[in-house]
């Protein structure tokens, strides 16, 4: 784990114990500057080279289905990669060194893809990818272009 993001867990975590409710049947929410779930999400990074498009927190007591998607920088899944871990059915921008630089991109099996010329999942997509995914994404006219993208 990133040391930043242990020192803001563990800081929240101190933050929220002293801030614990004196009266039992207070809420956190009650108690004048106690840290809510959200407070700290919005502290956390989404992700290394990824983040929501609509810029909300990843915050939720709902069971989250989760996909992975491999991106590259050479054809043939080759070069710089990384592999990205997002929630389906969210758009999800990419940054740091990945906007409109990806030459091969594949979903992991039982997912689909569709990637985005702009942020925010707007604008001209490719859609449908499904694994393996397309390792030489110049044969489809989207070597980098993409900007965005989002899974089901």
């Amino acid at each position: 784990m990133h040391p930043k993001i242990a020192f803001l867990i563990l800081s929240a975590f101190a933050a929220m114990t002293m801030a614990a409710p004196q009266n039992p049947t207070e809420t956190p929410a009650d108690v004048e500057g106690a840290i809510t779930a959200q407070d700290i999400a919005q502290a956390l990074p989404v992700g290394t080279v990824h983040q929501l498009a609509d810029g909300e927190p990843e915050v939720s007591i709902a069971a989250v289905e989760r996909t992975h998607v491999k991106v590259c920088k050479d054809i043939n899944f080759r070069g710089r990669c990384e592999t990205l871990t997002a929630n389906k059915q969210r758009c999800y921008d990419l940054f740091n060194g990945w906007s409109n630089e990806i030459s091969a991109f594949g979903p992991e099996r039982g997912t689909s893809c569709t990637i985005y010329d702009n942020r925010g999942c707007y604008g001209p997509e490719y859609a449908g990818i499904r694994y393996p995914g397309i390792s030489d994404l110049r044969r489809v006219g989207w070597n980098d272009r993409a900007s965005s993208y989002r899974c089901v």
